[in-house]
């Protein structure tokens, strides 16, 4: 499955079904860790806002077993409209 929004319930019951060790990270996790870890034994990092450096050391490891992607591959993936297109939607249902 890809990328998607939800529930919690939702996380934990995809969680569940991987049988997967996981640590979560961001906001999200910092809001909803009791929900999480009520069913779902797993990690959760302590900053709401990770910095990058995790990921550059994925991204080394994958380097060194030379798994290269290329860059005009790469896309950002947008989980939800931006708040600007939101607000915008709403103040036009408004009118």
């Amino acid at each position: 499955a890809g990328p998607s929004v939800g529930p919690v319930e939702d996380l934990v019951a995809d969680l569940m079904a991987r049988s997967q060790d996981v640590l979560l990270v961001g906001d999200g996790a910092q809001r909803y860790r009791d929900e999480i870890l009520d069913g779902f034994h797993c990690e959760i990092g302590d900053d709401a806002h990770p910095s990058a450096a995790p990921l550059v050391q994925l991204a080394h490891a994958r380097a060194l077993r030379e798994e290269w992607v290329n860059p005009r591959e790469i896309e950002p993936v947008y989980l939800r409209a931006p708040d600007a297109k939101i607000n915008w939607s709403i103040r036009a249902a408004r009118a």
